[in-house]
């Protein structure tokens, strides 16, 4: 598959900080990586699939500085992608994330954050072939009061917007503001959890006929630590969403997500979650074919990835995802999903194997599957096959 330029950002900063337990840690890291991918199908096409060879030439640097109570972070890497046969769709990609951590001397703490993002859009449904660029942008800031305490207040600012390049999927950009006003409780050191009031306004602008959405929920949140090897986060809601111009996609009911990091041993982790979310809120959870997602009235996602240490220097890993979809009825005349009912279901399944042969060098080779059983109007089954190796460079300065 096409590189995503904001997957680097966390191997990379990985890499510089294993670097770091032998040499003399910095703040500073630059680095660059090659990746050649073959995928089977490019257009996720029913019919008449398309294979290409893609090569992915990446740029990537970082800073992360504490000064006095404030931590200053951010990273960024921008990449060229250049197809072998379909050198239209050739593109250039970038991500950035920049943010403050800040404390007063009391009990007052914060953050403020920006992530950007730019890629080749995912093709499904036979939209169209043409070159597609999804730009995603968000910035949050959060203050809260209390913190040492066991009591503490919280209340977050969040914005977003999504944008398609191609007119074809104008229906789907968006753009939302959210404010979250609530409490937490730290029990013991193993638990804590909160409740808080949440608000949502968002609107998509480029639709024939434009449509604004309001939603409100109530979040009941959780975090536990069993042990040091254990780590449980959920989230449950009562959401109620409502819509100006399509009322088809208007839902009222129970939605939330639950992670859970396990390390069973000292070599061997597992990473699971399980969302179900609307789809303009699913697709900030899910790494994985989230452009598809946010057309979706209610979305489930379910995963699996485990990771085990080889040796020092050798890491595998193999995952597994499932996401079904519901999608909303769509009658905007320049929307890409006029369905009737669509449902369909995704599974994704990834294997890959990464070598450290020094502190700044990573090689590695992924192995993925994505396949989709469907039903209904504006959607349909495929399946598409990708391999791919790719070497990183890195330098902490």
């Amino acid at each position: 598959m096409v590189l995503r330029p904001q997957r680097l950002l966390p191997l990379a900063a990985a890499l510089c900080a294993a670097g770091s337990v032998h040499a003399q840690s910095t703040p500073y890291y630059i680095g660059v990586s090659q990746t050649f991918t073959h995928e089977s199908n490019v257009y996720r096409s029913r019919d008449n699939k398309v294979s290409d060879t893609i090569s992915s030439t990446a740029l990537f640097g970082g800073v992360d500085q504490m000064i006095g109570r404030q931590r200053v972070y951010g990273n960024a890497t921008v990449s060229a992608n250049r197809f072998a046969d379909t050198s239209s769709l050739n593109n250039t990609g970038y991500g950035l994330r920049a943010g403050v951590d800040w404390a007063t001397i009391e009990r007052i703490s914060g953050n403020v954050e920006l992530n950007g993002n730019q890629s080749l859009a995912r093709y499904d449904n036979g939209v169209s072939s043409e070159k597609n660029t999804l730009r995603d942008w968000k910035f949050s800031s959060a203050v809260r009061v209390g913190v040492v305490t066991r009591l503490t207040a919280e209340a977050i600012y969040t914005h977003r917007t999504v944008d398609y390049s191609l007119a074809a999927y104008e229906g789907r950009n968006f753009s939302q503001n959210a404010v979250s006003l609530g409490g937490r409780y730290r029990f013991s050191g193993a638990l804590s959890a909160g409740v808080a009031a949440r608000f949502t306004k968002g609107s998509y602008e480029d639709r024939a006929t434009p449509d604004d959405y309001d939603r409100r929920d109530i979040d009941f949140t959780a975090t536990w630590t069993p042990s040091g090897a254990s780590q449980v986060k959920g989230r449950i809601s009562l959401s109620d969403t409502s819509h100006s111009a399509v009322s088809t996609a208007d839902f009222s009911g129970v939605t939330g997500q639950i992670d859970w990091d396990w390390r069973p041993t000292g070599k061997l982790r597992f990473v699971s979650s399980i969302a179900r979310d609307t789809g303009e809120e699913i697709s900030l959870v899910t790494s994985v074919a989230d452009q598809q997602l946010v057309n979706s009235r209610i979305s489930t996602s379910a995963s699996i990835k485990a990771f085990y240490e080889v040796s020092s220097k050798v890491t595998a890993d193999a995952g597994v995802r499932f996401v079904r979809r519901n999608l909303d009825r769509r009658a905007a005349e320049n929307s890409p999903l006029v369905v009737d009912d669509g449902r369909d279901r995704t599974t994704f399944v990834s294997a890959g194997l990464k070598w450290m042969p020094t502190r700044s060098v990573t090689l590695g080779c992924d192995l993925g599957r994505e396949s989709r059983s469907a039903s209904g109007g504006g959607t349909f089954s495929y399946d598409s096959n990708s391999f791919g190796c790719f070497g990183q460079f890195a330098l902490q300065l």
